[in-house]
């Protein structure tokens, strides 16, 4: 070599977390699930527990409302869609 030589050697420490999608029957009974998928992933992303009890309130109080309220027969569906983007910021 003529020159300096610098060496970079990168590895990544945590996998990437991919979005978070839940597609459900507008049921009460898929609330608890659906709250059990979220925090697993708001901890797969390290969010701390003050965070992840008021995302999970907040996902919630809208999700029970729209089971409630939206849809007058049987069938409808609920979908809770969770994006990051390239810097890790929820979009």
């Amino acid at each position: 070599y003529q020159d300096d030589v610098t060496l970079l050697a990168l590895r990544l420490t945590d996998e990437p977390v991919p979005d978070f999608l839940a597609d459900v029957p507008a049921q009460p009974g898929q609330l608890a699930s659906l709250r059990a998928r979220l925090e697993d992933w708001l901890i797969a992303l390290g969010a701390d527990e003050p965070d992840i009890v008021s995302i999970e309130i907040g996902v919630l109080e809208a999700v029970s409302n729209a089971v409630e309220h939206a849809y007058d027969l049987p069938g409808g569906r609920i979908r809770v869609e969770g994006v990051l983007d390239e810097q890790g910021q929820p979009v």
